[in-house]
């Protein structure tokens, strides 16, 4: 990484503080949360640092599932199928995107899960198409806008050779679906 390139992000650990803390206050105790690989290194890995640490200030016991980010749509659904299998008392999920949490949706309904009686989802992204087209997803809204506007101010404050932050993390909130 290089040290001289400002980082410009939502703030990963407290999306995955607020995203864990619903499925929690909403009554859910085996929750699972869906993240990408551990050799990547991203500011997504703070998602999951939040997770474990809020379960276990619940006493709950974290369960995280670790997927390549190049596998096919078939493989992804082989291993969201496995996790119902391998986790029968799961009752909330933590996909670490929204297109996840809309697949493993779709997989608890064809198991005949109801959703948020039997299995509470939120998802991560939050954005405005996703919120149009599945208005239902509980999900954590990062600040796209905010974001490439901050990215902009950044470079053209680095084009005029003025003093920039090393890192700049953008406030993210909850968009109530009904999932969770």
């Amino acid at each position: 990484m290089n040290e001289d390139i400002p980082i410009i992000e939502s703030d990963n650990y407290r999306g995955g503080q607020i995203a864990t803390s619903r499925l929690i206050e909403k009554g859910a105790r085996k929750i699972v949360h869906t993240t990408g690989p551990t050799e990547l290194e991203t500011p997504a890995h703070r998602r999951t640092q939040a997770y474990i640490e809020t379960m276990k200030k619940s006493d709950l016991e974290p369960i995280i599932y670790h997927l390549d980010f190049n596998i096919s749509y078939e493989e992804k659904s082989k291993i969201f199928r496995r996790i119902f299998n391998e986790q029968p008392a799961l009752d909330g999920i933590f996909a670490s995107n929204d297109v996840d949490a809309i697949m493993l949706m779709q997989i608890a309904q064809l198991l005949d899960k109801r959703i948020p009686e039997d299995i509470k989802i939120i998802g991560y992204d939050g954005t405005e198409l996703i919120r149009n087209l599945y208005p239902n997803l509980t999900t954590i809204v990062q600040p796209i806008t905010k974001i490439t506007d901050k990215a902009l101010e950044v470079l053209n404050q680095r084009l005029k050779l003025q003093e920039t932050n090393n890192e700049y993390v953008l406030d993210v909130s909850l968009w109530e679906g009904t999932s969770s």
